[in-house]
């Protein structure tokens, strides 16, 4: 899968650029995509957010469900 496709997402307490990796998926009626660390040596990998957000300054969710299902994915 090619990774060419840089996207500037800003996630809180998350510093560093993300990019989609193009898992998404829906959850209780909500969207959310996965994002991976744009680059290595950062201690967060991936990350989960809402995809819905008119800010543009997403949070990581935080939610265990959410996670242990977006683990099953990547």
């Amino acid at each position: 899968m090619a990774k060419d496709k840089l996207e500037h997402i800003k996630v809180n307490r998350h510093y560093g650029r993300f990019y989609e990796i193009g898992e998404r998926f829906i959850y209780e009626g909500k969207r959310y995509i996965i994002l991976e660390h744009e680059t290595f040596g950062n201690d967060v990998d991936w990350v989960v957010i809402e995809a819905e957000n008119d800010t543009g300054i997403y949070e990581a969710v935080e939610d265990e469900d959410i996670i242990e299902l977006a683990y099953s994915i990547v």
